[in-house]
């Protein structure tokens, strides 16, 4: 018993994002659970328990796919201001009425007033939750994070699939509803530990939204976001065409659904990173989507042709078409194909379709690709700045919402006051210029104001506040300002060096005492400290009064995250040790001397 709990130490600890790593994982794994149960079981359910015809059921699915295209921004609006873990328990609430209501259905109109309520946050849930690992991670954590959660997520799909075999087996409608009332039990369960996940920043409620129908006059690029919008169909055919294909129209037990669901799961995940070779290019996104049309229409052609066979050879034709499914769905959902679709936006500074933001709908459970922030990140925000020509071009894009299409914005969702770290929203005024890398070509950082006295900020032991003015995601990971502000006879930072950052230091208020290499000296208001990288740097609150500090960074290398995940270890008082404080320090470049 021992070994096996020293493994899953082990484990916890190697867990990127520490505990709450683990509890988005956790998450993640009930909610798929819980939806691979519903799939499973939908359509049976309808069809036979309540006896609603296939055009019944059409007509409640259109009706909610409506609903929750014209209610996906305006919600994103309410994450960007509200944060999106106050939003994702909201949602997470309200699915959770609505699953325990599914089971009670007797009747069309009963069927249609619960279908167009889910309807209402249908497409809001996923960006919630991929959001949300950009507020609860730090920079350094979330690409590792989001490759465990996708994998996990798919587990979590096989399982419930499986989970609702057992109501399809068992083919009544009290088998039914129960699968459905662990569904709704799932979200419950996701809204309590949503409740009480820790998060690190706060929402942007002065962010303001544009929207431009200029991409509309772009034919290209409108006609590749349409034909990515209708291959994106896969989705509803697993989840409704095939089930309901199955239950109507041919003679095999709908017991097949859920072995059919799981072997789709399991392809997924073993075939993922094999189909989205060679997608980096437009190109390359082009043949994509040309296969994956090609194994959409064999898929089609496979379930036409399951009716008029034997069941043993429906059976085998009817798998062969879950494998063509697959294969569309993998090479239609690769996430390089928005990274290019993206990329042209960009340049040319203008904004997604709605088309196209619906079309993502259907794979987001998937999950974004983890691999290419953390390289955009590595390639433009950690290393040594570039030395490209910069120019400022008016029309610069703003940032979408939460709800339409983002996965993991850093501007919403604060801890609540009396956690230990504590943050105010970020009131950031942005003008609307921006730069641009020709090299790269690449949306660069925009203008930034932060007010006196506003902007996210922490708390550390005994410094008063610390205020992030400057992130790197402000400044494109090459610079960091930060406005540290300190209690009486407060320690600061013992000596220490920073090997790929170079750090400044001017004093506002007080006396800080600096140790700058063998000597220690006293800086008054308007002193000034230039320390380079490698040279062992201090610095205290000697004095009996309140001082200010400012301190900067070149290049930022996520020191925001390192400021943030202080306070979380010195939160309530809590003293960590060394072994803690020494781990932390070198995730962000900061060795004890």
């Amino acid at each position: 018993m021992s070994v096996l709990w020293q493994r899953v130490r082990g484990w916890r600890g190697s867990m990127p994002g520490g505990s709450v790593g683990i509890r988005l994982a956790v998450m993640a794994m009930i909610d798929a659970v819980g939806t691979g149960a519903f799939l499973a079981v939908s359509v049976p359910f309808i069809t036979r328990s309540v006896g609603l015809s296939e055009g019944s059921l059409g007509l409640g699915l259109t009706l909610s796919a409506a609903i929750a295209l014209g209610t996906a921004i305006p919600i994103g609006i309410l994450a960007d201001r509200f944060g999106p873990k106050k939003v994702l328990v909201g949602v997470s609430l309200w699915r959770c009425a609505c699953f325990v209501i599914y089971p009670f259905v007797q009747n069309l109109w009963q069927f249609l007033t619960v279908v167009c309520l889910l309807g209402l946050v249908d497409k809001a849930a996923a960006p919630m939750e991929q959001a949300l690992v950009g507020q609860a991670t730090a920079t350094d954590d979330r690409v590792r994070v989001v490759a465990i959660l996708r994998s996990l997520r798919n587990v979590g799909f096989t399982v419930g699939a499986l989970l609702g075999g057992i109501g399809l087996l068992i083919d009544s409608r009290a088998g039914y509803s129960a699968i459905l009332l662990v569904n709704a039990a799932s979200f419950a369960v996701l809204a309590t530990l949503a409740a009480r996940l820790p998060v690190l920043s706060a929402p942007a409620k002065s962010l303001r939204r544009r929207f431009s129908a200029s991409v509309l006059r772009d034919g290209s690029f409108l006609s590749f976001t349409g034909i990515n919008a209708v291959l994106t169909m896969h989705m509803t055919l697993l989840s409704i065409g095939i089930p309901l294909w199955i239950v109507g129209h041919t003679a095999v037990s709908s017991a097949l659904i859920s072995p059919l669901v799981a072997v789709n799961t399991v392809l997924a995940v073993a075939l993922q990173v094999r189909a989205s070779r060679n997608t980096d290019t437009i190109a390359g996104a082009a043949r994509a989507l040309v296969r994956a049309g090609i194994c959409l229409a064999v898929c089609c052609l496979l379930l036409v042709a399951a009716p008029k066979l034997p069941v043993v050879l429906a059976v085998g034709v009817l798998l062969l078409a879950m494998v063509a499914l697959t294969g569309g769905e993998l090479f239609q959902s690769m996430r390089r194909l928005g990274r290019v679709l993206s990329a042209r936006g960009a340049r040319g500074g203008r904004r997604l379709p709605l088309g196209f933001l619906a079309g993502r709908g259907g794979t987001a459970d998937r999950g974004p690709d983890p691999g290419q922030r953390g390289r955009d990140e590595r390639r433009h925000g950690l290393g040594s700045p570039g030395r490209a020509v910069r120019r400022l071009r008016p029309g610069g894009a703003a940032h979408r919402p939460v709800g339409a299409g983002t996965g993991g914005q850093q501007d919403a969702g604060g801890p609540e006051p009396g956690r230990g770290h504590v943050t105010t929203p970020a009131r950031r005024t942005r003008s609307r210029f921006s730069t641009v890398d020709h090299h790269s070509r690449r949306e660069m950082s925009v203008p930034l104001y932060v007010p006196s006295g506003e902007g996210e900020f922490v708390n550390i032991r005994d410094t008063k506040r610390t205020y992030l003015k400057l992130t790197t995601a402000d400044s494109d990971g090459e610079f960091g300002f930060f406005e540290h502000h300190m209690a009486p006879e407060a320690s600061g930072a013992s000596p220490h060096i920073h090997k790929q950052s170079t750090e400044m230091f001017y004093v506002v208020k007080g006396e800080i005492e600096f140790t700058i290499g063998d000597r220690k000296v006293v800086g008054e208001p308007g002193a000034f400290a230039y320390i380079p990288k490698g040279e062992p740097h201090g610095f205290t609150n000697r004095g009996n009064e309140d001082a200010t500090l400012l301190i900067m960074f070149y290049p930022i290398y996520n020191r925001e995250d390192y400021f943030r995940g202080l306070g979380r270890l010195t939160a309530n008082g809590r003293n960590p040790s060394l072994e803690e404080l020494q781990e932390h320090m070198a995730k962000y470049d900061q060795f004890m001397v």
